[in-house]
């Protein structure tokens, strides 16, 4: 009783409970299966499909089997969504478009280089494989949900933790460059909060930051422009905050920290915060004044 739901260029759901059903059916499993760490939820018996982790549940729905010759086994949608030491050769997420597909397989590779999880390739650079990916995302929105789980993938089970933490600085970046779909969206939030929430986990402050990021992304969109060569260089090196004066009335200068998506309502907030405002309705009397000048800007 199984129905297949397809798009012209975007992910296929495969599992439906009707063909007007706007969600699959296995989100119910979702919403159920989120007790517990990620190691637990993986490492549970093979019997059934109930107790995914959910983006195992996502890949359940929206994954491709069938050009892989798989069976729906609990076994099977836990290990697509977990690190591999072999580039995919076919998308994630079941697309309809071949464009999108073949996007989507040079951004593994790509991903794989910049997480030291397969050699560069000549000419290449972490940075650039980093603005590679970011590019993608950026320029078509169809691919945002796959970028977001070949990450988690990557990141999931990694057993290298120099090529994990360049993951996660990864994800950090692409939750604040740009949002992934609603339709990935409970899946992925609820991956995030199950590892915020596990202090035994080695990326627990990393899955915060990353939730913050996304929750930003989603509600006022994702930051324009991808980083600076300097800027990139600091990333990498895991320097994610600069402090930067502000000029108050008077010659007075504030040194803030920035963030790679900080906002210039978090920097008044800060202020007000220093001078003791907190009332909400007050803080909108002040305001920040970016004056660009030839090679900087202050």
């Amino acid at each position: 009783m199984r129905s297949t739901k397809s798009l012209s260029t975007g992910p296929i759901s495969r599992y439906t409970d009707s063909p007007d059903s706007e969600w699959p059916s296995g989100e119910a499993s979702f919403r159920g299966s989120a007790q517990g760490s990620i190691q637990g939820l993986v490492l549970g018996s093979d019997h059934n499909l109930e107790n995914l982790s959910p983006m195992a549940d996502f890949a359940m729905n929206y994954f491709r089997m069938e050009t892989v010759g798989l069976t729906p086994s609990r076994r099977n949608f836990s290990e697509m969504v977990q690190h591999t030491e072999v580039p995919i050769q076919e998308s994630l997420i079941l697309y309809s478009d071949p464009e999108l597909n073949n996007s989507s397989v040079q951004g593994f590779i790509s991903l794989m280089q910049f997480m030291g999880d397969m050699p560069m390739k000549s000419k290449n650079t972490q940075p650039g494989c980093l603005s590679h990916i970011l590019l993608i995302g950026k320029e078509n929105e169809l691919l945002r949900d796959e970028l977001y789980c070949q990450v988690t993938k990557q990141t999931t089970n990694n057993p290298t933790r120099s090529s994990c933490i360049l993951g996660w600085r990864l994800l950090s970046l692409m939750t604040g460059f740009f949002p992934c779909t609603s339709t990935l969206e409970p899946y992925i939030t609820r991956h995030l909060h199950i590892i915020s929430q596990d202090h035994g986990h080695p990326y627990q402050e990393m899955a915060s930051v990353c939730m913050d990021n996304l929750q930003r992304s989603l509600s006022f969109g994702g930051r324009r422009n991808i980083p600076s060569h300097v800027e990139m260089e600091a990333i990498l090196a895991g320097r994610t905050s600069r402090r930067i004066p502000i000029h108050l009335p008077g010659g007075v200068e504030y040194p803030t920290k920035m963030h790679s998506f900080s906002m210039a309502a978090d920097v008044v907030a800060d202020i007000c915060k220093k001078m003791g405002i907190s009332n909400t309705t007050e803080m909108k009397d002040f305001f920040i004044f970016a004056n660009r000048v030839p090679g900087k800007l202050d």
